[in-house]
């Protein structure tokens, strides 16, 4: 596989923003997605990527993602799919028919493949095979429950966890936390990077021989075309903050689909000031924090009360920012009000999965509201 050019690939990151500055993003943050849409929202601040939005509701995401760059973050795929039901997904189907980019990770990867399973059967827009399935566990596998889903008649499982090395269009390492291992011999598709080693830091999860022989040269970024548009599969989390090569990798492909559309406007009413969200957030900090070590099943995915905490820091530390630099600025009244929502929950919630997934939902909501209002905010400076 040819390697390009690194040092053209360099000189395009360093002008992300100039490239990326009027071509629309939108991320998905609804039911079924993670936490780990808040190391998108870090990476394309960092790229001041900025004409991004946001979007907690399927129908919000549809409507913002026509000739965009859609993402679909990692998560829950069942959940994801249940989210927009089999219309809202012929409706993303359609979409990237007409030119959207569709960038699927981790969980947004598996999304669009092949499948006869409800809810997934309603998409089927690429038909790529995984290696890491099987009619039974391996007899090796760590904690199943948590690192298996039952497929049908047979199961999805995680052979690693944590950062493994990749090469292709680049040599990379970045984590992996579930993403699917896509068998390379097969379709029309451009394989961007493959699984190449493992590192000392990886946690291999079935035994060492039967991971490395699932993994080990096939494909970890897929980019296949779909009549005017095409999809980006993409297993591991190359937005993850601990990873700078491998951001500046992801934001190279990112901005290599670049093709200027009209910014997204962030239609919001603001508060006065930002003095009463952080009072909010304080408190959301503080029941976080409380939670200690509980974990909590929801859907087919594990939540450690920590990642509550990656929703209420994404706000906090670009609120603190503004603040110390004396910087106003006037956060939306729904970010205000769905940390509320979070907060009164945590106060009241019993150690559920009901109780903790209306928390979850709100704090996604809230930071959501919160980063399109800021993302659009900077972008008016640029």
């Amino acid at each position: 596989m040819r390697k390009p050019d690194m040092g053209k690939c360099n000189r395009i990151c360093t002008n992300v923003s100039c490239r990326m500055k009027d071509q629309r993003i939108t991320v998905y943050t609804g039911p079924g997605s993670s936490n780990s849409w808040v190391w998108l929202a870090d990476f394309l601040e960092k790229y001041d990527i900025l004409n991004v939005h946001f979007s907690p509701h399927p129908e919000d995401f549809l409507k913002s993602s026509e000739r965009a760059i859609a993402i679909i973050p990692g998560g829950d795929t069942f959940a994801m799919a249940e989210s927009f039901g089999a219309e809202g997904l012929r409706r993303v189907e359609r979409l990237i028919a007409g030119g959207t980019t569709y960038i699927g990770i981790c969980a947004g990867a598996y999304l669009p493949l092949r499948s006869s399973i409800h809810p997934l059967s309603a998409f089927n827009l690429v038909n790529l095979r995984i290696s890491n399935i099987s009619s039974s566990l391996p007899a090796t596998i760590k904690e199943a429950e948590r690192y298996s889903v039952r497929y049908g008649c047979g199961y999805v499982f995680h052979p690693v966890r944590g950062p493994v090395r990749m090469t292709g269009d680049t040599d990379v390492v970045a984590p992996l936390y579930g993403g699917p291992i896509v068998r390379r011999d097969q379709g029309t598709e451009r394989i961007r990077l493959l699984f190449d080693q493992l590192t000392e830091e990886s946690e291999i999860l079935v035994g060492r021989e039967l991971c490395e022989r699932i993994m080990i040269g096939n494909a970890a970024c897929v980019e296949t075309p779909y009549e005017e548009g095409r999809l980006l599969l993409v297993s591991p989390h190359l937005e993850h903050p601990d990873y700078p090569t491998a951001n500046k990798y992801f934001a190279a492909l990112i901005c290599g689909y670049s093709s200027c559309h009209a910014p997204h406007e962030s239609e919001c009413e603001s508060v006065n000031d930002g003095a009463e969200l952080r009072g909010i957030i304080a408190d959301l900090r503080v029941a976080a924090s409380g939670l200690e070590d509980r974990s909590w099943k929801i859907g087919i995915k594990y939540w450690e009360s920590e990642k509550l905490l990656f929703f209420i820091e994404s706000v906090r530390r670009r609120l603190e920012e503004l603040r110390k630099n004396s910087i106003d600025f006037a956060p939306p009244i729904e970010s205000l009000e769905s940390f509320k929502a979070a907060l009164k929950g945590l106060k009241n919630m019993e150690n559920d999965e009901e109780g903790i997934e209306k928390v979850l939902n709100a704090l996604s909501k809230g930071a959501s509201s919160f980063l399109n209002a800021y993302f659009s905010f900077k972008m008016s400076f640029n």
